[in-house]
């Protein structure tokens, strides 16, 4: 004899499954039901009382939802990567409206109804569309319990015996999670760390300028020195500074633009990672009565990274600067190192 509370904890367990693809779902429910095949319960009766859809209908349904809005997204949290790949409204808007839909879902107005999967699928696909509008290769973004140093997000790449390389970026499940973070923090961090995958791809087909072969070369400084015993040179780093100003442009442009801004998102200027490095640098010149400006700390620390990378690995990772030019390099680097005492 099957129970009610029997059948209704197999229902429990078909509907936990939610986040899988619409067909996975309802095979998965269809199995659940076989179970009950001649019992008490009759297929069709289970269907009716719990308002179960075959897979057609239930797509014909999927289909005729609407995302205009970001608040049209929230009560489909747990349908978000099927919504993002295969509905075929959603995937007619423009790029600029995708991202913008997504963008306000992390403002305060709507940031704390947004469940965490949802957020992890949000900045998936901000992810992907911002490498579809920079023509490069669609990202991996991946869930950590946490990082190290408290990190929020960091942009990793894993090389392989063959050369080969993955890179990913790693989001502190920790980080996102805690009670007072907020939303556009989580912005600007992605958008940080995205502009660091935006160089590395960029270097690896050989496409950088000038400007964007430096940012690569000081991704390849070990960073941990600097943060510990000199942190506005790693704030500078060409890479770090790059991230910093766009990230900072980006998120200082929704709060400008998008209809939904409050009084709380305004206030996330004040722990920005760029204002932060401004701070330092106003510092750092009242310490050694100098005035450099933030483009003269970017290029002296381009230089300290080109020694600090001539050094460890040679000059094979100098495929676009000659040697005159790290010569050159080399002496504005202990020019700087001279007027910093080091």
């Amino acid at each position: 004899m099957i129970t009610e509370e029997q059948l209704r904890f197999e229902m429990c367990a078909g509907y936990d499954i939610l986040s899988l693809p619409i067909e996975d779902r309802n095979y998965a429910i269809d199995i659940i039901l076989k179970r009950y095949q001649d019992k008490v319960y009759s297929p069709g009766n289970i269907r009716k009382s719990y308002e179960i859809r075959m897979w057609k209908e239930t797509e014909e349904n999927f289909q005729k939802l609407r995302f205009y809005h970001a608040e049209d997204l929230l009560p489909y949290q747990s349908y978000l990567p099927q919504i993002f790949s295969r509905h075929k409204q959603y995937l007619s808007l423009e790029l600029s409206e995708k991202v913008e839909m997504i963008e306000t879902l992390f403002l305060d107005r709507f940031y704390l109804y947004v469940n965490h999967r949802a957020k992890m699928d949000l900045l998936r696909e901000l992810g992907n569309l911002y490498c579809q509008k920079q023509g490069i290769e669609p990202c991996n973004i991946v869930e950590v319990p946490e990082l190290l140093d408290d990190a929020i997000m960091q942009q990793c790449t894993i090389v392989w015996e063959n050369n080969e390389t993955i890179s990913y970026i790693a989001v502190s499940q920790e980080a996102v999670n805690r009670a007072y973070m907020m939303g556009t923090k989580v912005l600007e961090c992605i958008y940080h760390e995205l502009d660091h995958l935006y160089i590395e791809r960029k270097a690896f087909y050989g496409t950088s300028s000038k400007e964007e072969y430096m940012a690569y070369i000081s991704t390849k400084v070990d960073q941990t020195p600097l943060v510990r015993d000199f942190f506005i040179g790693y704030l500078f780093l060409p890479a770090e500074y790059r991230a910093e100003v766009n990230s900072y442009q980006k998120v200082t442009q929704i709060l400008k633009t998008n209809p939904y801004v409050n009084e709380t998102d305004e206030n996330w200027w004040r722990g920005c990672q760029y204002i932060n490095a401004k701070r330092a640098l106003e510092s750092f010149n009242m310490d050694h009565q100098v005035y450099l400006t933030e483009s003269q700390m970017v290029d002296f620390m381009g230089s300290v990274a080109v020694e600090i990378v001539e050094k460890k690995y040679g000059t094979d990772r100098f495929s676009s600067l000659d040697q005159e030019e790290r010569e050159k390099h080399k002496e504005k680097a202990k020019r700087f190192q001279s007027l910093c005492g080091r």
